[in-house]
């Protein structure tokens, strides 16, 4: 599950990887034809001072790779393509420091240098995935025009003179995705009236729907950029009469000669001989994440086969995006014995209950991960292994950046069409057709449930406790409604009575074994009309006696901590960061705090970042966690306080300061404990009395400090926070592993407001 940061370019690299080869059962069936290659000349161009010469950069296409010569020249092979493609290049570990762009045609010339690297960082977005070659080359020549653009080249030579060797690399340096996105997202804004715009509510907001046809047929009318199946029962009968595939619209907008230039395409249109009778139509997209893993790719049922439709679409976009080149492959034609990830689905279903098309387009690639040889062979191509392997792991690290950061800067989802007729809509559109001599009589459509909210009375809980979940919906018809819980343990309970629209149902549950669970409900009408799944809800289950424990490995690297039990805030120039490559023990995530980056600019002195949990404490517990901090002169705290309002009263307080590990007295100054190295992990463990208001300090499993006063007098402690201050600066502060007993949490969101005096180291 730690692979969120290296996921999203796998798709250069599959037509790249060594496990691309033809089967001999199928040697009867040759493999397409190479993909075309052309030949690339150009120049690498560096600012001054970089501290790195030509001879040590090499330059890597999809295709192949090239040493740079000492003026800067090179020459390679690569894809020829209808859009732009990226190239990049690296230094003599390989990792990148700049990046360029090949234009159509053959004999190109493709410079490289900060610009083409500031250019190459906003094309390189999922939010131009359905854009054409001229859309995309109007993008390139309009980004003179930004002075945004000017300052993120700016920006990027710094980076190259001060830390060259890091300067694409999106947990050192984020500042400059961040640039590249808001740009991004300036351009797609400043193109709302052209044809760079291309989502239409009208189209993406109506279902598929049923038409008459002469003789027996009928025409079935996609409005949509997705497939959908289609299942066909006569009425009253067990048996299917068929199960088809509607076709999906390529693209949202065709030209035309005459006014207006731009229109929106017509709904595809699939023609079926229906026949007299009365029909129960039923339609889906697929996705249906209530179903088993087995059957999630299974092309005998309606879900299934649009399951796999759309997720071949899914990849042939990102090849698209990524190399400039949309295979021609049918979409059909996905081998079927893909390797079902119980995680990647699961992730993947929270994602389109939160209808996050950045995450989901990251579950995309990382289900192509899991599934490269089979993946490959169906995209088969001939290429370079060696540098395709090299040029796609680098940019799958440079695209995670701007991913990540996409999801920071609320990118409007509407502006991916595909993903976006995904998630939206209805799941389920059932249908009920009646065709008497070739004519249809009936045509009546179903509307299924609005999605489900479900509530509980608690997020974080023990083994074995039953915990009350709610759960309402409405439907627009009036229907009554049955509910069906998922408990994230590969548990599900069965659907309930149905109940009127809009009534709340109560259900329990409880959990045998610890861990953390994703909680969904998918709501049914009377005729069978199914719902969205709801918002998930986590769930986190402690063993008996630990009601907060916290280790951040659920969470997105290069964002804040998303799940329970904690509340994030920051104060710019300082920065939250979950970190996947420090970490306590051999794996998982830790969380990070900085406030010293060379581009991010700002009074470092004003800023704070801090994450807080609101508890209620008992009056004995213990607190666990390990720390470490980047370098000496950094400082970085860990405290509990009874918060009422405006005002608070501490109780035990620890932070790194000056070098050394102090405790903070009942006389408001710093008592050093012991010295520390940088760069190394400390064990704590706080065992707090709250009755005598005095606690004891262990590290690294010895007892350091007995009786430590409390720096305040609390009748409870509500409020446990991690900070880097507001009046200190903190390069870097990590924590890990936080293990709370003898306090519950209360809620997930923050319930009071922190004073500002809390960002400080005293109070």
């Amino acid at each position: 599950m730690k692979r969120i940061s290296l996921i999203l370019l796998l798709l250069a690299i599959l037509p790249l990887l060594p496990g691309c080869k033809k089967k001999s059962s199928e040697e009867n069936n040759p493999p397409q034809p190479p993909i075309p290659t052309q030949t690339i000349s150009g120049t690498l161009t560096l600012p001054v001072s970089s501290g790195i010469s030509n001879n040590e950069i090499k330059v890597y296409s999809a295709s192949s790779s090239t040493n740079v010569n000492s003026d800067g020249t090179y020459q390679l092979a690569s894809f020829t393509n209808d859009k732009p493609q990226i190239i990049l290049a690296t230094n003599s570990s390989n990792k990148p420091i700049l990046l360029g762009f090949v234009l159509v045609g053959l004999n190109t010339s493709a410079q490289i240098n900060v610009t083409s690297t500031a250019k190459a960082l906003i094309l390189l977005n999922p939010v131009f995935i359905y854009t054409t070659n001229e859309q995309r080359l109007s993008i390139l020549n309009s980004l003179d025009n930004y002075p945004e653009f000017n300052k993120l080249v700016n920006d990027i030579t710094t980076l190259v003179q001060l830390d060259v060797n890091n300067v694409l690399d999106h947990s050192i340096h984020p500042t400059i995705f961040q640039e590249a996105a808001q740009i991004a997202k300036g351009i797609l804004q400043n193109s709302k009236s052209s044809s760079l715009h291309v989502k239409s509510p009208k189209q993406t907001l109506e279902n598929p729907w049923v038409e008459d046809a002469p003789g027996d047929d009928v025409v079935f009318k996609n409005p949509k950029t997705v497939y959908f199946g289609a299942d066909i029962y006569p009425s009253g009968s067990q048996t299917r009469k068929d199960l088809i595939v509607l076709d999906a619209k390529s693209s949202l907008i065709s030209l035309q000669f005459g006014w207006p230039p731009i229109i929106i395409t017509q709904p595809t249109e699939t023609t079926y001989k229906l026949g007299d009778g009365s029909y129960n139509v039923t339609m889906t997209k697929g996705f249906d994440f209530s179903q088993p893993i087995s059957s999630f790719f299974d092309l005998n049922t309606v879900h299934g086969k649009a399951t796999l439709c759309n997720t071949a679409k899914t990849f042939l976009l990102a090849m698209d995006l990524l190399i400039g080149y949309y295979p021609t492959v049918p979409v059909t034609n996905l081998r079927l014995d893909l390797t079902q990830s119980a995680y990647i689905l699961e992730k993947m279903g929270i994602d389109f209950a939160q209808k996050d098309n950045i995450a989901l387009f990251k579950d995309f690639l990382d289900l192509m991960l899991a599934n490269s040889d089979q993946i490959c062979y169906w995209l088969w191509q001939d290429a370079s292994a060696e540098a395709g392997r090299i040029f796609a792991s680098q940019l799958l690290e440079i695209m995670g950046g701007i991913d990540e950061i996409l999801k920071g800067i609320d990118f409007v989802n509407e502006d991916l069409p595909f993903l976006y007729d995904m998630v939206e809509g209805d799941r389920w559109i059932t249908l009920q057709l009646t065709q008497e001599n070739g004519v249809l009589t009936t045509n009546i459509i179903n509307h299924s449930p609005d999605k489900p909210v479900v509530l509980s009375n608690m997020v974080m809980s023990q083994t074995n406790v039953p915990i009350n979940f709610q759960v309402y919906s409405t439907d627009q018809d009036g229907d009554n409604i049955s509910y069906r819980f998922h408990w994230g343990d590969e548990q599900s309970s069965d659907w309930s009575n149905f109940s009127s629209s809009g009534e709340t149902v109560s259900l329990n549950y409880s959990y045998s074994t610890p861990g953390r669970f994703i909680v969904t409900v998918e709501a049914k009408d009377i005729r069978g009309g199914i719902s969205q799944l709801s918002d998930p809800l986590i769930i986190t289950i402690n063993q008996p006696g630990t009601l907060f424990q916290y280790n951040f490995d659920y969470d997105n690297v290069g964002m804040w901590p998303s799940n329970p039990p904690f509340y994030s805030e920051q104060l710019d120039p300082s920065y939250l960061n979950v970190e996947n490559s420090v970490v306590f023990g051999g794996s998982g995530y830790s969380c990070a705090f900085y406030d010293a980056d060379p581009t991010i600019g700002g009074n470092t002195a004003n800023a704070y970042a801090y994450i807080d949990a609101n508890i209620t404490s008992e009056s004995y517990g213990t607190l666990e966690f390990e720390w470490r901090i980047k370098s000496l002169n950094d400082n970085f705290g860990v405290r509990a306080w009874q918060n009422i309002g405006t005002w608070s009263t501490m109780g035990y307080y620890v932070l790194f300061i000056d070098g050394a590990i102090n405790y903070y007295d009942d006389y408001g100054q710093f008592q050093e404990i012991m010295t520390i190295q940088p760069e190394r992990w400390y064990k704590m463990k706080l065992v707090y009395n709250i009755s005598n208001l005095t606690y004891n300090i262990y590290i690294d499993n010895v007892l350091k400090v007995s009786q430590v006063p409390f720096a305040g007098n609390p009748g409870t402690l509500n409020d446990l926070q991690i900070v880097a201050f507001s009046d200190a600066n903190c390069n870097t502060g990590y924590i890990d592993n936080i293990n709370l007993t003898g306090a519950k949490l209360n809620s997930i969101k923050k319930s009071t407001n922190i004073p500002y005096s809390a960002t400080k180291i005293k109070q």
